[in-house]
């Protein structure tokens, strides 16, 4: 028989069956956390106390050692000890005022919560990265942008994460920042390896601005002579549109747009800045641009006249994208 809990009563949790509630698909990703691969049934158990202990913190905004002691039926030592190791791992973060400490998930600590079926949902996932605290967290923001790239599906962040899991990542010993990259492009590289019909290439810039890729090269290719270095050039120029055209931020913009007026409003000021920068007389083109402190990685070592349209068409719209999405993830999401 079911009680209810009475109000602000933490849920009772027996470490020995937290197996049966998780998802082995998310747990390689946490190797420490997968007690299937445990050599002996203590690294078992203190896999199962740890993946314990983050269930009830997935149900919870925070809980002291005292709370987590009472819910798990476990020694106070055992728990500490639990802690410590999540700790470590940056799995949990420690509250920064109050007695006594209370401990939280981080985000990594959120992905590491995925592997119960209660947190799965995209809408639950959602809430928890849209925290304020998480504004500068680049795993959040990738693990936002990623939902989104897939058009906000029930279960799209949980699928890409047990896909990613599946080919041999590892998220334990990695920061947020570097788990934030590897995710952005393997989620990348997916989408441009699982696409059925060529891509809409010469449309990618048309949101950013109002002249046109095949205009620009147009001009291009009439004020160079191209040599066969040139056209090598040219190659990966196009391959570096492909990157763009993929970029999961790229992807989560364009989708959001359609239904965000403010989105769209911050859009059109800059476009129109971005034409106030482009002066053309007869067959030359004047092209004034600023330069992004990161962007695609092969750009900036390009010739001139593509390291311009590479600067103008893609890594300005990148700059300008990332801003966006951090706007509506965390301040006016709710509006437009």
């Amino acid at each position: 028989m079911h009680h209810k809990k009475a109000q602000g009563q933490m849920e009772n949790v027996n470490y020995r069956f937290i197996g049966r509630k998780t998802d082995p698909n998310i747990l390689p990703l946490f190797p420490s956390l997968n007690f299937c691969t445990a050599d002996t049934q203590a690294e078992k158990n203190a896999a199962l106390q740890r993946l314990s202990c983050l269930y009830i913190l997935g149900n919870c905004n925070s809980a002291p050692v005292s709370k987590l002691t009472d819910a798990l039926k476990i020694p106070r030592p055992a728990v500490m000890k639990a802690l410590k190791k999540l700790l470590s791992q940056g799995l949990i973060e420690s509250a920064k005022t109050g007695k006594p400490v209370g401990y939280m998930l981080s985000t990594k600590g959120l992905v590491a919560s995925v592997a119960f079926r209660e947190f799965q949902e995209w809408t639950k996932m959602q809430v928890a990265l849209s925290a304020p605290k998480k504004r500068n967290d680049p795993l959040a923001y990738a693990l936002l942008t990623v939902g989104y790239a897939a058009s906000s599906k029930p279960d799209a962040v949980y699928s890409a994460l047990c896909r990613y899991a599946s080919q041999g990542h590892n998220l334990e010993q990695v920061n947020a920042e570097v788990a934030a990259e590897s995710l952005l492009n393997f989620y990348r590289a997916e989408m441009r390896s699982c696409g059925d019909a060529p891509a809409s290439y010469l449309g990618v810039f048309k949101e950013f601005t109002t002249t046109g890729f095949q205009d620009v090269f147009r001009m291009l290719l009439m004020a160079i002579k191209p040599t066969a270095e040139d056209y090598n050039w040219l190659v990966e120029f196009f391959n570096q549109v492909a990157e763009f055209y993929y970029d999961p931020s790229r992807v989560a913009y364009v989708n959001l747009l359609k239904e965000n007026k403010n989105l769209q409003a911050a859009l059109e000021e800059f476009k129109k800045n971005q034409d106030q920068l482009i002066k053309k007389e007869g067959k030359n083109l004047e092209v004034t641009f600023t330069v992004p402190s990161a962007g695609l990685q092969k750009i900036d070592s390009m010739p001139p006249h593509l390291r311009a349209m590479g600067m103008r068409l893609m890594l300005e719209p990148m700059k300008f994208v990332n801003k966006e999405l951090c706007r509506f993830f965390w301040e006016d999401k709710k509006e437009g």
